[in-house]
């Protein structure tokens, strides 16, 4: 499977350490990175690039992890992109905000590859499902 086969997945964490970590189980995965540094990068690669999934840290420069799910939602090309919120701060009022503003999974750090790719199977396989349900 060549780069090009692959479906597309955002990566946007601020640590070079932790993109390169999430970038590599992704690519292992079979998935190919979009990686972003800031929010406002994110945004825009999502824009241009249409990822199938996002995993966004909660602490982004220009543009929060929880703004930048709010943004996604609102937006119709993102509304129905699968988000993966993962961050250090792990307590439940965390968790709950990051639902609240529209992730679909909250992951607290650190967390196993396996984890994560284990999340993102669920949530592109239920995205497939429902894409079967509405043609």
């Amino acid at each position: 499977m060549t780069g090009e086969d692959r479906p597309p997945l955002l990566v946007a964490d601020d640590d070079p350490d932790i993109r390169g970590l999430l970038a590599r189980a992704v690519e292992r995965a079979g998935y190919s990175v979009i990686s972003a540094t800031d929010g406002d990068e994110a945004l825009d690669l999502a824009l241009e690039h249409h990822p199938c999934l996002a995993i966004i840290d909660v602490m982004l420069a220009g543009r929060s992890g929880l703004d930048l799910v709010r943004d996604f939602r609102d937006m119709t090309a993102t509304r129905a992109m699968p988000i993966i919120l993962v961050s250090t701060f792990a307590k439940d009022a965390d968790v709950r905000r990051g639902l609240q503003a529209g992730a679909d999974r909250y992951l607290a750090k650190p967390f196993s590859p396996r984890e994560l790719v284990r999340c993102i199977g669920e949530l592109l396989g239920a995205a497939r499902k429902e894409a079967t349900w509405t043609t």
